[in-house]
């Protein structure tokens, strides 16, 4: 991740509030057992915009959506989805979020937890979750569901 400006941070980070999304999900690992994904988007019609934060941040990609409405235009996404990319990106527009602070913060902590969990399972033999550790990776994603406004 490149060095950035205070000046960008605080500019992308009215991106991600007004266009953006962070958002903590379930996966499965490749062992089957359950894991988080979290990972931060923004959307946007106008790909210059997108690939000058690409740029500026130099991390994640960006991936285009093409609409068969000739009324809309085409719609682009600008996402971060390796975790050490989220987690330091996260803590340098934090502060300067305004509407997605409780969401940042909530994905912060679900990285937090889950590399503490991973240090923990790989000093076990069998490296599974606990069923302690599952149940709290669930309640993880639901409150994320919750403060983006997705209960379900």
């Amino acid at each position: 991740m490149n060095k950035v400006s205070v000046i960008d941070r605080a500019r992308t980070a009215m991106a991600v509030d007004c266009e953006g999304t962070i958002g903590v999900y379930m996966k499965k690992n490749w062992d089957g057992s359950p894991g988080i994904s979290v990972r931060v988007s923004i959307c946007n019609t106008w790909i210059p915009f997108l690939e000058d934060l690409k740029r500026i941040w130099g991390i994640g990609y960006i991936h285009g959506e093409n609409t068969s409405f000739p009324n809309r235009k085409d719609r682009f996404d600008w996402q971060i989805g390796k975790r050490d990319h989220v987690k330091s990106f996260l803590k340098s527009v934090q502060r300067h979020l305004l509407i997605k602070r409780p969401q940042a913060f909530h994905a912060l902590k679900a990285i937090s937890y889950l590399e503490k969990c991973t240090k923990r399972r790989y000093r076990r033999k069998n490296r599974r979750f606990s069923e302690e550790e599952r149940q709290k990776i669930r309640e993880l994603v639901m409150e994320a569901h919750a403060l983006n406004g997705r209960a379900n």
